[in-house]
């Protein structure tokens, strides 16, 4: 009989040990695995000119959602939740039609567009695969550019 106790402690031991381990691994991969996302939030990016009426592309992200408009002569604007695994950006629309999908370069100043594994529709807009969408700076040079197009 004592032989089973001895059994019985050991294992007891050697779960505590191995659940003890599990916790200390999972939380130093959750303080230190943890790579920075880029934050999107707030920004908004362009491809081409504003002056550019048929071709003008952008996309703005605010509280985790995007909108897209890819040109002004579409009346459609892509909605919905995006997300972010390593440096894909991946926009699939509220309404279940479309997904389009990006590589985040330059720390988030860059997006680029990934035509191969994005959805067909593209609304009149030159949005090829590579095409390299930058921040719309919301200030003076936006202002500047509306100005020129007048």
């Amino acid at each position: 009989m004592e032989e089973n106790k001895v059994n019985v402690k050991k294992l007891t031991l050697i779960a505590v040990s191995a659940l003890l381990f599990c916790v200390i691994v999972g939380a130093l991969v959750f303080i230190f695995g943890k790579t920075e996302e880029p934050v999107l939030d707030g920004k908004c990016y362009s491809l081409g000119t504003p002056g550019d009426i048929e071709h003008y592309t952008t996309i703005s992200f605010s509280h985790g959602k995007f909108a897209i408009m890819f040109s002004y002569l579409s009346s459609y604007i892509g909605v919905g939740d995006y997300s972010v695994s390593g440096d894909v950006l991946t926009l699939p629309t509220d309404d279940g039609r479309y997904v389009y999908r990006f590589f985040i370069r330059e720390n988030g100043e860059k997006l680029v567009f990934d035509g191969k594994n994005s959805s067909e529709m593209r609304w009149f807009s030159e949005t090829m695969d590579g095409a390299e969408f930058v921040i719309l700076e919301l200030g003076s040079s936006l202002q500047e550019n509306l100005r020129e197009t007048k």
